[in-house]
């Protein structure tokens, strides 16, 4: 597959991401829970909700990493298909080149009567 380099790097890129976004919402609200920033102590609502967001785009970008990977993954096996498809069910006269749509062996061209 052509993109296959590129798939399992976007695999392990939102692996990595939603892993670092889960020890990035821990550690703030650990943080805050101790010295919040905009008080003098505990977790208030905006500390946590800080903390959330952070987690939250974390997982929605790892997550836009998997999608991708697998629609890079989709296309890219019915590219396959569809091209050697293609190919399969074309028949072509030998003796004078006439060509017909579809797998046509055992049969007789129209042009010379020549077999398929």
């Amino acid at each position: 597959m052509k993109n296959e380099g590129l798939i399992t790097t976007l695999r392990i890129l939102g692996g990595i991401t939603i892993a670092l976004g889960v020890v990035f919402m821990c550690v703030l609200i650990a943080k805050f829970s101790e010295r919040g920033p905009f008080s003098s102590g505990g977790l208030n609502p905006v500390s946590a909700f800080i903390a959330l967001c952070v987690g939250f785009y974390h997982a929605v970008i790892g997550i836009l990493c998997f999608g991708v990977a697998q629609m890079l993954t989709e296309a890219g096996g019915h590219a396959a298909s569809s091209s050697t498809g293609s190919t399969s069910k074309k028949t072509v006269c030998a003796k004078c080149g006439t060509s017909y749509s579809g797998d046509l062996r055992g049969q007789f061209c129209e042009s010379c009567g020549e077999k398929l």
